[in-house]
């Protein structure tokens, strides 16, 4: 079978589909397959709503979004991380200011409930890190409504660095997707 990038983007769709059903999973669906009880049956309604809930966000998920954002960090050219930092269009400083700003646009609709810091620190000089470079991740924790959910952490990381064969060429093009 030919990969296309068609499919590719169905691909990432189906894991993101994936990583959303495994964190969805709560003590309460474990107790509902490990068989039916008096308690059980009344948490039954309670995972009717949340199922619903999934179902609700599993249909909002859009492969062109997906593709979409493929292409703009694709549009980067290299996200080596000694890459530029301040040019606005090409390099890491241009894709981390991209998602900075688009996880802003979600905090927006959010109610304020989405907190979208930017966490940086100085990497001193290696093997793989010829002159000490300022690494920076883009953090976004959203706080959840319910009161059952408030000591619940729910993770989800990516790295949007990207390099050609040689970890310390930060000019190539190296638009990894």
């Amino acid at each position: 079978m030919t990969i296309t990038p068609r499919r590719a983007f169905r691909a990432a769709a189906a894991i993101t589909l994936f990583g959303i059903l495994i964190s969805m999973l709560t003590p309460a669906h474990a107790q509902k397959r490990r068989g039916a009880s008096a308690q059980a049956e009344s948490v039954s309604a309670k995972n009717f709503r949340r199922d619903a809930e999934v179902a609700r966000m599993l249909s909002e998920i859009d492969a062109r979004n997906i593709e979409r954002t493929i292409r703009m960090l694709v549009s980067f050219g290299t996200r080596n991380t000694l890459s530029e930092q301040d040019n606005p269009k090409r390099g890491i400083g241009a894709a981390r200011d991209w998602i900075y700003n688009e996880f802003l646009k979600i905090r927006a609709a959010s109610g304020g409930r989405l907190n979208v810091e930017k966490q940086a620190y100085e990497q001193a000089k290696t093997t793989r890190v010829p002159q000490p470079t300022i690494i920076t991740n883009v953090v976004a924790t959203l706080r959840g409504t319910e009161d059952a959910s408030a000591d619940r952490i729910y993770v989800v990381s990516g790295h949007y660095d990207s390099m050609c064969s040689s970890p310390t060429d930060a000019t190539c093009d190296a638009p990894g997707a």
